[in-house]
């Protein structure tokens, strides 16, 4: 038969792996009612290969969820069972703690990996840093249509090897090994990723989860994936990060990151050399004012990103330096359109609202949208700023329709809107239309065009030319 019925699951779960029968899971299985359990394991494991039931339980293989037994290699040969299976298989994670003492590979297209609830399945690892090898808790190569679901991750790193682009995170999604085909098709949605611990230098990178196309050589091979309604929850490194892919939704995750000891980076959602990116209706929380270097938002990197939106995301960070959204070097038409940034910290350096900039020798961003969001609380900080790095500026730059306004405490803000170049705005096509700016303005030279609307009791500061 083929199993189509998911909400009797549990029972036929009880029957399968604890040999238990009740009359629903003699009906669906009328034949192990007379078999010992392990010859009921090795029957229904003979269906599924011959394709008349679509989905396996990792206890059947052997993983007890006691959160003390090392369930590693159970739950790998449940991955590998179901990814020999053509067709689309479903790997069932009954509830339970599963501990994990090694990396989990899925190499067979076609595998969903489901649990019974993201708080009530979950993996966990504790493991500590090394000079040279990833912790991965699940590592996605190279695979056609895969789905994981209702499952929970948690992951605590000790230690402070200082290393070189070593990285832990609960799941990654990335090309295979060879670097010749990357994983399509794929879809993370409603899980709990849950990673502790510090990033003991800036070589060490910690992530929730990473969508990646590991080389260059051939790009954004990894593609067509949806990130929805997951929780993802951080004390250091980056929750989510969409590298050198194409065509990926990021929708309706809460996101928070911070509360981390040390001062390295904290960031929620990050865009890097990838195309056709939207990252919609996220709520995301940066926290701790030890965290510096931080953003909620951020479009950078040493690869092209193009085609990417940021719209209606509730954005807040306490940290003590950096952005609501950064769009930085080697980005080119990118949007960010609706979205609510506040700021309620104790800076320490420079933190803005909306930052576009970038550096010497790299590429500028250009063609760039910044419309219609509400930024607010950003203190003696900027709103909205323009950065320049040596001679090298963004081009084509609108700032329009944004509602900046006062200190989170209510007292006028300095600097809503700031550029720090002495570069002329018109040259460099940078255009500020209708933004409505609660506090005062700080405009170091450049110029303001449009309808620059300054409420009764603001100030406006600088040599500033307001132009219709």
């Amino acid at each position: 038969m083929k199993y189509d019925d998911w909400s009797t699951l549990a029972s036929h779960e009880e029957a399968i792996a604890t040999g238990r029968m009740s009359g629903e899971a003699l009906a669906a299985f009328p034949s192990l009612a007379n078999l010992s359990l392990n010859g009921r394991r090795d029957a229904v494991l003979a269906e599924l290969l011959a394709g008349a039931i679509g989905y396996v339980s990792v206890k059947v293989h052997g993983a007890v969820g006691d959160v003390v037994t090392d369930d590693t290699a159970a739950i790998q040969d449940a991955i590998d069972t179901a990814g020999a299976v053509a067709g689309e298989k479903i790997v069932y994670v009954p509830a339970g703690t599963y501990r994990l003492t090694a990396d989990l590979t899925v190499t067979g297209s076609g595998v969903c990996i489901r649990g019974a609830g993201k708080m009530v399945s979950r993996f966990t690892r504790t493991d500590v840093w090394d000079t040279v090898a990833d912790t991965i808790m699940m590592d996605v190569q190279g695979v056609d249509g895969f789905t994981i679901e209702d499952c929970g991750f948690s992951l605590v790193m000790t230690g402070d090897t200082v290393a070189t682009d070593v990285y832990a995170l609960p799941l990654l999604i990335r090309d295979n090994v060879a670097h010749d085909t990357g994983s399509t098709n794929w879809t993370v949605k409603d899980n709990d990723f849950n990673v502790t611990g510090t990033e003991p230098s800036t070589g060490n990178k910690m992530f929730g989860m990473l969508a990646w196309t590991r080389t260059a050589t051939f790009p954004r091979l990894t593609k067509n994936g949806r990130i929805h309604g997951n929780s993802i929850r951080n004390t250091e490194g980056r929750c989510i990060e969409v590298a050198l892919c194409e065509n990926v939704a990021i929708t309706g995750n809460t996101i928070v990151n911070g509360g981390g000891t040390a001062s390295l980076v904290c960031v929620g959602v990050r865009v890097i050399g990838s195309k056709n990116v939207v990252a919609i209706g996220n709520p995301i929380e940066v926290t701790g004012t030890g965290v510096a270097n931080s953003d909620c938002m951020q479009v950078n990197g040493d690869n092209l990103s193009e085609n990417i939106v940021f719209s209606g995301n509730p954005l807040h960070t306490t940290a003590a330096a950096g952005t609501g959204v950064k769009i930085g070097a080697n980005a080119s038409k990118v949007t960010v359109v609706g979205n609510d940034i506040l700021y309620d910290g104790v800076a320490t350096s420079n933190m803005y609202g909306v930052l576009v900039t970038t550096n010497p020798s790299d590429t500028p961003p250009t063609g760039i949208l910044v419309a219609g969001n509400r930024i607010s609380g950003f203190d003696a900080q900027l709103g909205i700023a323009r950065a320049t790095g040596g001679d090298s500026f963004p081009t084509d730059v609108l700032f329009a329709g944004n509602l900046l306004g006062p200190r989170w405490d209510g007292t006028a803000a300095i600097g809503n809107f700031y550029n720090f170049s002495s570069v002329d705005a018109i040259a460099s096509r940078i255009i500020t239309d209708r933004n409505f700016l609660l506090g005062s303005v700080e405009n170091r030279e450049d110029r303001l065009q449009g309808d620059l609307v300054i409420p009764q009791g603001s100030q406006l500061k600088g040599r500033n030319v307001a132009n219709d």
